[in-house]
């Protein structure tokens, strides 16, 4: 039973009991304040939302790894968050009990990350950030999150604008000879580099033209490249090739060879392709030498197949499918603004469906439409008249008067 117990020294101590029957107390000078606190322990008591103060005095850097070691992640996103808990989140959290992180305090450190990242990258750290925080409210450790009304800067997405095939030709002169079939291969069928450097031997089927979609190549830390599982379950799928994609792959196989695990594409030394190894001494020298700015990345070649199949009348449906989207609207997000106006389209269909109507409302012979620009207008002044244009007939004088019919 919760009390008050005036001390010798004139202050007053309230006492209460947890559910498991402890004791609790805490010391105030004024009377008042103790009965405030009393009252507030008894409503979360008898609410069931009662928490143990000292829970909350725990620190960030144990609760996330604790946090961590039960969360059922990839590889990769082990990696991720990995590294984001070792470079942003623990520098500034790391060393805090828990219930002494503020709202003020994570919008402040989401502030000072606009210094060194992007907003992209912001989001990212703060969303793991708010995952670990919420998880502490859900194990009883906080009430709230700290994370609650926090905004991250406003990621401004720029539309993609894919690169012309003829960089892309320059692009495969440039690149040395073991990698031309490479970047031929990623443009004509739109996969990740990861996916790329991961394509087995027997995942191409040349006969029915497809290659299957089951690996890529991942880099985690310390470990070099690693076969690893598809980006997403939508990732695993099937590509078809063109004819010219399977006769690069062919003087490729004949010239270079199989690399280790079955790999097409390989290193000299015929191992997996390290992704930074690649971009720092093979793409990006090529494409100085091509004459191409910084934005041409390996994923523009990704972006310029897209575009290809948007361009070809190709649904939105089949190129989810052959990007691997895991939803339609993660393609039309990305590439909604490649496909083509359907205005002109649109009004012939209704005016097909509806050409054997008059402008008068009644059915009659084919006319042409009223120019919007010459008789629009002059049709409401008739309208609100009580008369139809066409034929001259009065009605009355507003548009509440009866019907007027036209003979035409």
């Amino acid at each position: 039973m919760s009390h008050i117990q005036k001390m010798a020294n004139g202050k007053y101590k309230a006492r209460y009991n947890e559910p498991d029957g402890r004791e609790r107390s805490r010391t105030f000078v004024k009377k008042g304040q103790a009965e405030a606190f009393l009252a507030e322990k008894d409503y979360e008591l008898l609410a069931g939302t009662y928490l143990d103060p000292s829970k909350g005095k725990k620190l960030f850097r144990d609760h996330a790894n604790e946090w961590q070691s039960l969360q059922m992640h990839r590889i990769t996103t082990t990696d991720q968050v990995d590294r984001i808990l070792r470079r942003q989140i623990l520098p500034s959290f790391g060393a805090q009990p828990l219930d002494r992180i503020t709202r003020s305090q994570v919008q402040s450190w989401v502030k000072e990350l606009q210094g060194t990242l992007g907003p992209e990258t912001i989001g990212t750290v703060f969303r793991w950030f708010s995952c670990m925080m919420k998880s502490a409210v859900d194990t009883g450790l906080l009430r709230d999150s700290p994370c609650n009304g926090v905004k991250p800067p406003k990621t401004n997405k720029v539309p993609i604008l894919p690169i012309r095939t003829d960089a892309i030709l320059k692009l495969v002169e440039e690149i040395p000879d073991r990698f031309k079939a490479l970047v031929t291969f990623a443009a004509t069928t739109g996969l990740r580099q990861g996916e790329v450097f991961g394509v087995p031997l027997q995942n191409v089927d040349f006969v029915n033209q497809t290659v299957r979609v089951t690996q890529q190549v991942i880099w985690i830390a310390g470990t070099g490249p690693l076969i690893g599982p598809p980006k997403t379950k939508a990732s695993m799928r099937s590509v078809p090739l063109a004819a010219i994609t399977l006769d690069h792959l062919q003087n490729h196989i004949d010239q270079f060879g199989i690399g280790e695990e079955d790999l097409i594409f390989s290193f000299d030394d015929g191992k997996k392709i390290p992704r930074n190894r690649f971009n720092d001494r093979i793409w990006v020298p090529a494409r100085k030498r091509a004459g191409l700015g910084k934005e041409v990345v390996f994923h523009a070649l990704r972006h310029h197949y897209a575009s290809l199949l948007i361009y070809s009348g190709e649904s939105v449906k089949s190129v989810q499918s052959y990007m691997g989207h895991a939803t339609a609207s993660e393609t039309l997000d990305r590439y909604g603004h490649l496909w083509p106006e359907s205005h002109d389209s649109t009004r012939n269909a209704v005016q097909s469906a509806f050409s054997g109507l008059t402008a008068c409302g009644r059915p009659g012979r084919t006319r042409p439409m009223h120019s919007p620009r010459s008789d629009v207008g002059w049709w409401r002044v008739g309208r609100y008249a009580g008369f139809c244009l066409r034929c001259l007939r009065t009605g009355g004088g507003h548009p509440s008067a009866r019907t007027v019919t036209c003979p035409l």
